[in-house]
């Protein structure tokens, strides 16, 4: 699929195996490399993971998976005084409550790619908001959530701007 791949190759003697993973370290995958006999995997400086393996039989496996990035996510919601002071429900991908007037924290491991992340009212399901983030890198995230009758509104403390490219300034604190 679109983030990494998976091999079987089969008429592969051993030799063959052997100069493959030396043609891969050659390629650059040496970073936290790890290798036994029948097994070796490494990562690249651009964080691709290999992992190559003799099965026997003549029967060698390559997989190769897009880098992980360690992504810390800040959601305060603002409490109000007397009215809308429900607890908010964050998308599945990180299966969590955030009580009213609360601060929560989620360490997620993603691969590079856009991502929307939905907040809904435990109360009415028809009042959410959202936010998109685009992973490329390690991020450390801050948003603050306002609930309204209607809505949810985000507001970005600390974040890098929606779509990287020329413009990877960091977003005003």
């Amino acid at each position: 699929d679109e983030k990494g791949f998976a091999a079987h190759v089969s008429d592969t003697p051993i030799e063959e195996y052997n100069a493959y993973v030396a043609a891969c370290a050659d390629k650059g995958f040496t970073v936290e490399a790890s290798e036994s006999e029948k097994s070796y995997s490494a990562k690249n400086s651009d964080g691709y993971q290999l992992s190559v393996s003799y099965q026997g039989n003549g029967v060698m496996s390559i997989s190769v998976d897009e880098p992980e990035y360690a992504v810390s996510l800040e959601i305060e919601c603002v409490e109000n005084l007397l009215f809308s002071k429900y607890d908010v429900d964050v998308d599945d991908s990180m299966q969590g409550t955030i009580s009213h007037g609360t601060t929560e924290t989620y360490n997620l491991n993603l691969t590079k790619g856009v991502y929307e992340i939905k907040f809904v009212s435990v109360e009415d399901d028809e009042v959410t908001g959202g936010v998109s983030i685009d992973i490329y890198q390690d991020e450390s995230l801050k948003y603050k959530i306002s609930c309204t009758s209607s809505q949810i509104s985000v507001e970005t403390i600390q974040g890098t701007v929606s779509q990287h490219g020329e413009d990877e300034a960091a977003m005003p604190q």
